[in-house]
Order: C-alpha cells, then structure tokens, then sequence
C-alpha cells in the first residue's frame, strides 16, 4: 500500500507552526562557538529534555559516507559498523565529512567544542556507502545502498538515519526497506533538495516504509530547497545547521545542512522519545512524533511541505502528550508490521487501523520559503544530501558476496543478476581492480543501462499480469455483462497483451545488441545502442549468455 496523499497547506498555516513550537524559549549563551550555531537545540527544549534522557540505550545506524570516530565530539559514541563499498578502509574512513557531521548531529557530546547532539547518549553504529568519484577512484560495491540496509536491519539498531537520496529505484532496495521493517526498524531519510528544480520523488524517503524528512528555518517556514510532495511526513531544523567543511576535519562551515541535517535530527528526536518509552515499538514511537507534531491545521490532514509538522520530541517527554496507538500498525502505510524489537512476542492484534488522513486539493499551494540560497541538484542517480552539494553515486545491480566467499579475499566475487530472466555471470573483485580506466567506465555505463531497462522491464511485466488478471476477472462475470460486451473486453485486452508482448521482444533485442559492443568507452556503449528501438530500456535474455572480448575483463 502506498502513502496517504497529502493535503496541500501554504505559506500561512507553514510560517505560523514554529511559534507553536518555540514561543517563549530563550537562546543560551555559547558554549562554542560551532555550538553558538545550533540555534534548534534551544529551540527544541534540548537541555530541559536532557534532564530526562539523552536517548540512552538507543543505537542508531547512520547510513552515509562514513563516521569519523576519532573527532572529539564523537569520542566513544560509535560501534562496530559496516562498510558496504567493498573499498579499501572501513566505516570510520569518511571520504567526505558528510556522514560524520550526520552522527555528531545525532549523538556528539560537544568535547573539544564540537557539534553537540540532540541525543548525546546514543551509540552511533556506522556504515559506509559510496559517491559516484569514490566509486571511480575505488573499485567498489554498487549494492552498497540496499546491502547497509539490511545490515542495519540486522544490527542492534533500532533506528536507521539515511541522510541521501536517489529519484531512481531498484527491487534489491525496495526489498532491502521491507526486510528492515519486518525486523521493526524506525527509518529516516530526506526529501531532497530540488524544491526549485525538478522536486521528483527522492528514494528512499519515498519508500513507504520510511519516514521522509523536509527542511525548516528557524523563523517555522519550510526550505525553500526542501522539496514537497506526498513523501513528505514531517520536518526538522535543517537550515543554518554547521557542518564539517570536508574530510580533514579541521573546520567546521556555516550554511545549510539540508534536508540530510534535518533527517539526523528527526532521527536523534525518535531516539529520545524511544529511549523515554523502551517498551514502545517503532510505531508506538512514529505515531507520537506525528501526534504532537507543531502545526495550526487541523489535525488529520497532512502538509505537502510539512507533513504531520514539525518535529516535537519535548511535547512527550516534558509533557507526556502523543497517542502511541496500535504497537502493530504503521503510521506511514496503515498496514500491520511484521517485526517489533521492543517485545520479544508478537503484539496482539488490534481490530482497525486508525483513519487516514484526509486530502484537500482546494487549500493554497503557495510555498513558504525561507530566506537561504536554493540547493543545487545536478541530475545525478544517488546523493548525499547536505545544502546544495550533490555527492553523486553510481546506479547499479550487483549481489552481495555469498557467506561461503565473505572471508576470502582471494574468492570475493559479486554476481549481477539484472534481476528477472537476465543472464548471470561472475566477477572476480581483484580483477575489476585492475581493469583500466576505460574498461571501468565501460564496466559502470553497460550496468547503468542495464538497470534502466530492466526496470522497464519490470513495470511493462506487471502491467502483462495485470491484464491476464483482468481476463480472468471478465471470464468470472462474463454471465452478467452478456458474451457479446464480454468478446469485445477481451478482444481489447488481448490486443494490448500482444503490444505489450512485442514491447518485451524489442527489450530482447537491446539486451543482445548491448552484449556484442566491441568497444571499450561508453560512448562506444552508447553507439551500438542507438539503433534499438526501445523506450526507457531492455530486458535480459536468458539465452544471451556469451561475453564477447570486451568485457572479459568484467
């Protein structure tokens, strides 16, 4: 099930929010000055919240470009993570800053006048995922994204803070989110950055199972980057958020910290609501954050720029507000969950999912935009969010190493499926090490236009099984409708099943034309492929198994 649409509120009912929030709270004095900077934590009550808790017992998996562990901030407040780039290092190398500026946000104690962390009593358990120039500097794992899910999802953390984004989708991921949620994972991730580009859906805070994060100044207007639309489900200070200027770690920069600044804070504020309530599930914990939301809409309905509001995690542990509700019901899909990590038994069923909220397409769809600069998006498949920088990295399909191969080295081969019927076949890791400059890219743009098509493929597919569903539906009603109006219906259907038969065969063909490229560039790639006529990609071949002698090395 997809989400609840979203009702569009504007600028008004989105400026007037944060005077609910933060009416009547003073700014403290500077404790340094990177922390003179972090004008949410007073905003949010931080101090008064910490005499409570600081989300101890809390462990939160931060998906991103790798933790520094040894900044002063973050000194003893990771575990052992994950590094899924298959890259020489680990998940405490950041290659970029971002994803250490991330785990500071969420759990830094402030030592040596860093960052200080909404939830300073959370343990941080790292993992590492790669850019696009990491993966062309570093032979590396493109299934880094959907594989740090799901060890995430194995981990003992029970909320998982992905700070990137991607307008693109794959199975392996889609799979990867549901997999997390079965084990009773609390998801966050931004929105994007693009409110003034293209604000396409962003993944995975498009994903059903994940809350998606937008970006609010500290005057309560939503950013004017911070994209709108239905992935949005609340929003969290992420204007004006310091950062660490680049992975040397000397400096701190001012300016946006982006919807990814607003994912890790929202994810700190489910760390303390959860870490107040342990008991809870990670519904329990997302219907509270959505019930005591800040907003001046009526209740039920959800912002396109807001959501539910914005994030209030004070209002349960200062006041006691929020309704829990139902321990196995999502808030985000309204369907039941699998998984629940607070409780070692399965929940008792509840007889009804709470109400959706409702739509209203006649309100004002005026943007409130804050005062900062746009965030620049250049177009590019996967990025760390954070302002406007976009760390682009590369789309593809690739298998995690099986559990047999995992501990040897000389052994570590990656399988790329394609999914469905395409060919499979195998590739030694040491090898594509020392593939040339060439041959990688060819490697990287042969794998990107096979994804693009074979997720073509998939939806043409489904729409073929949603049509012999439709067959059998009218074979089960044709009594009622009458034989002649029943011969007409089918007579259509058939005659899109063959469009769309055809459609597959075409996809066939591209699979063929791209498997006997002599060249080794991309645009050599992209040539041989101009001449098939297909829209949107191809499908695999079962039978197109041979690699000719230009990717031998792949």
């Amino acid at each position: 099930m997809g989400r609840p649409q979203k009702r569009v509120l504007g600028a008004l009912a989105v400026a007037a929010s944060w005077s609910l929030v933060f009416a009547g709270v003073a700014q403290p004095a500077a404790a340094a000055e990177v922390q003179s900077k972090q004008w949410y934590l007073s905003a949010m009550q931080a101090e008064e919240m910490w005499k409570v808790t600081t989300g101890e017992g809390i462990k939160i998996a931060v998906i991103d470009s790798g933790v520094n562990a040894a900044t002063p901030s973050l000194q003893g407040q990771t575990l052992k993570g994950f590094d899924a780039t298959g890259a020489e290092g680990d998940e405490s190398d950041d290659y970029s800053g971002h994803g250490t500026t991330m785990a500071e946000l969420i759990a830094g104690t402030g030592k040596g006048g860093g960052i200080k962390g909404l939830a300073p009593g959370v343990k941080i358990i790292p993992m590492r995922i790669g850019s696009s120039e990491f993966q062309k500097e570093h032979s590396s794992n493109v299934h880094d994204w959907a594989d740090a899910i799901r060890a995430a999802a194995d981990s003992d953390a029970k909320i998982i803070s992905m700070s990137f984004g991607s307008p693109y989708s794959t199975q392996r991921e889609r799979d990867a989110a549901k997999y997390a949620e079965s084990k009773g994972k609390l998801f966050f991730a931004p929105v994007g950055n693009d409110a003034k580009g293209r604000n396409r859906e962003e993944y995975p805070a498009a994903y059903p199972q994940v809350v998606g994060v937008a970006s609010a100044d500290r005057k309560g207007k939503v950013a004017e980057y911070s994209q709108n639309g239905n992935t949005v489900d609340v929003a969290a200070p992420g204007k004006e958020i310091p950062r660490w200027c680049d992975n040397s770690f000397q400096s701190y920069c001012d300016g946006d910290g982006g919807t990814s600044s607003a994912t890790a804070i929202a994810s700190a504020s489910a760390a303390l609501v959860w870490s107040a309530n342990p008991d809870w599930t990670a519904n329990q914990v997302l219907n509270v954050l959505f019930d005591t939301a800040g907003r001046d809409w009526e209740k039920g309905t959800l912002s396109k720029y807001l959501g539910h509001g914005l994030i209030r995690p004070a209002m349960n542990i200062l006041k006691g507000k929020g309704d829990p509700g139902d321990p196995d019901i999502s808030p985000l899909t309204e369907e039941r969950t699998n998984g629940s990590p607070a409780s070692p038994a399965p929940s008792t069923p509840s007889a009804s999912a709470s109400q959706q909220p409702t739509q209203n397409e006649k309100a004002d769809e005026a943007v409130a935009a804050g005062d900062g600069r746009a965030a620049s998006d250049d177009g590019a498949p996967v990025s760390l969010i954070l302002g406007g920088i976009a760390v682009v990295a590369v789309l593809g399909e690739w298998s995690s190493p099986s559990s047999a191969d995992a501990d040897r080295p000389d052994r570590r081969f990656l399988t790329c499926t394609g999914r469905r019927s395409m060919p499979a076949y195998r590739i030694n890791w040491k090898e594509r090490k020392a593939m040339s400059a060439d041959q990688k890219v060819s490697a990287a743009a042969l794998l990107k236009l096979e994804n693009a098509l074979t997720e073509r493929f998939d939806s043409v597919k489904g729409q073929l099984q949603q049509l012999h569903a439709t067959i059998d539906s009218l074979e089960g009603a044709w009594k009622g409708i009458g034989a002649g109006e029943f011969n007409s219906k089918q007579a259509e259907v058939n005659k899109r099943m063959v469009s769309i038969g055809n459609e597959l065969l075409r996809f066939q063909e591209a699979i063929k034309a791209a498997r006997t490229i002599s060249g080794n560039t991309e645009d050599e790639i992209k040539a041989a492929l101009m001449g098939v006529d297909v829209v949107g990609g191809y499908s695999g071949d079962a039978a197109a198994t041979a690699r000719t002698s230009n990717l031998n090395n792949f």
